[in-house]
């Protein structure tokens, strides 16, 4: 069921009705970049005020929404290391042992630290000695190794951006809002993210599939990362990090099922032939891709949008330029 209208007076209806007829979270379709604020806005403030703690002293920072942008709307919300192709890469029997996922994890975050020591000089002053755990997966996860984390931003623009920069590529894309302080309630961990204690974190990257039973750990784990890079700062990053497969909104469904006070996960879904105006529309209010991934190549591709999008400005300035050279 798909709604290209949302009404904010009745949502928690209409996001319960949805989950009991389909079995999957709530899809609202938005068509422009203002029917997207609309939508944020209204559901941050539905949140807002829905109590998740008894606990009114608990530091309330985190209960703003997480985001998180995919090119392709049918992409389920799925770690790249849990994802069915890379596990028939990695998961097999050597010797008769079972290798699980988590054994090839922390081979992978043994041989990185170790090889990434000569470059030091590009992890922005920090020890790679120092840096382990999830800092150290967060760092995996920024250089393209498959890891159990999956990205989010606390910046609505920054996912919207992600979503549709890729303009061209035929089909619709999503956004994905979640509401983080949900799981870390049903994990029964802590009452704030911000305070996730160093060992209920460890028991997640430890976790084992084929000889944990700890039910609690099997719901993804929100996390906020340390600032150990500049991109990192930029996209306001967060994380989910996950123990089994199925996807984030699998496990939403079945918690929705149990308790239909509140629906914290919901999909935004946007036509292919509203991506140009979108992206557009973006840059004009000041996110770039330079703004969410500094650096010299993202200067390079940064040039190549202004070529493409601007080209009557770029023939006035190479006009007015001869003819100052005439002068």
């Amino acid at each position: 069921m798909e709604y290209s209208n949302f009404v904010e007076g009745d949502v928690e209806l209409k996001l319960v009705k949805n989950i009991e007829e389909g079995g999957r979270p709530p899809e609202v379709i938005v068509k422009s970049l203002s029917e997207y604020v609309d939508l944020v806005c209204s559901v941050t403030e539905r949140w807002r005020d829905f109590p998740l703690s008894e606990n009114r002293d608990t530091f309330p920072g985190e209960r703003a929404p997480w985001f998180r942008g995919v090119k392709c709307h049918s992409y389920p919300l799925e770690p790249r290391l849990l994802r069915e192709k890379e596990r028939k890469k990695f998961v097999r029997k050597v010797d008769s042992i079972d290798i699980s996922l988590s054994k090839v994890e922390r081979y992978m975050m043994t041989r990185f630290k170790s090889g990434v020591r000569p470059f030091r000089g590009i992890l922005d002053g920090f020890d790679i000695n120092s840096i382990e755990g999830m800092d150290l997966l967060i760092m995996m996860q920024h250089y393209g190794l498959p890891t159990r984390l999956l990205d989010w931003s606390k910046n609505a623009y920054t996912a919207l951006y992600f979503s549709v920069k890729n303009e061209n590529r035929k089909g619709d894309c999503s956004v994905w809002i979640l509401n983080p302080r949900n799981l870390v309630k049903n994990a029964r961990i802590v009452d704030a993210i911000d305070s996730l204690e160093k060992e209920s974190v460890n028991q997640y990257l430890e976790f084992d599939e084929k000889t944990s039973n700890n039910d609690q750990l099997k719901i993804p784990l929100p996390v906020i990362p340390s600032p150990i890079d500049l991109r990192v700062t930029a996209q306001h990053s967060r994380f989910t990090l996950h123990t089994e497969t199925g996807g984030l909104e699998s496990h939403f469904v079945r918690l929705m099922a149990k308790n239909h006070k509140h629906c914290s996960l919901i999909k935004i879904r946007i036509p292919y032939s509203c991506k140009p105006k979108i992206h557009r529309d973006l840059r004009l209010f000041g996110t770039t891709e330079m703004d969410i991934m500094p650096g010299v190549d993202t200067l390079a591709n940064e040039i190549n949008d202004r070529m493409s999008f601007g080209m009557e400005d770029i023939n006035k300035f190479v006009v007015n330029n001869e003819a100052n050279k005439s002068n």
